[in-house]
């Protein structure tokens, strides 16, 4: 019995071994973002109170799509100050899930409310979304950034 236990261990201790080397050179799940995810916080701007944040006018591809920050410091087009007539303007805030980490800007979850909101507004009414998502914001942040 001690016998068995002892082949059953290292026979488990290799299977998770090659489990790991598969996943290394596979990535089947996505599980080496940590070097994607260091790239864009090393793009942070560090800023007391709200920790950091995105420096306005930001270019780049991470994740595998391009990200534009406009002069906000938000994941999206360029807004104006002024809304225009018949505009309405919906702010999604939020952390990675907001800002669509890996998904184009048109496809992220504001991108798509615009479409789903514009599709049915009636004439004369526009909608737009504007994306202040934050990888690993917290409600505590979030606050401090809408202030």
């Amino acid at each position: 019995m001690a016998n068995f236990v002892r082949v059953l261990g290292i026979q488990l201790f290799v299977f998770f071994i090659l489990l790991e080397v598969i996943g290394r050179i596979f990535d089947p799940i996505g599980v080496s973002y940590y070097n994607e995810s260091a790239r864009i916080f090393d793009e942070m701007i560090i800023e007391e109170p709200i920790g950091y944040r995105f420096p306005p006018g930001l270019q780049g591809n991470f994740y595998g799509v391009p990200v534009s920050i406009n002069k906000y410091g938000m994941r999206d087009r360029p807004v104006p100050a002024e809304k225009e007539p018949g505009e309405f303007r919906i702010l999604a805030m939020g952390d990675s899930v907001i800002f669509s980490l890996g998904v184009t800007a048109e496809d992220s979850i504001p991108g798509q409310l615009e479409v789903i909101a514009n599709d049915g507004a009636p004439e004369g009414v526009r909608y737009r979304t504007l994306n202040m998502g934050v990888p690993s914001y917290n409600t505590l942040q979030q606050l401090e950034q809408l202030r």
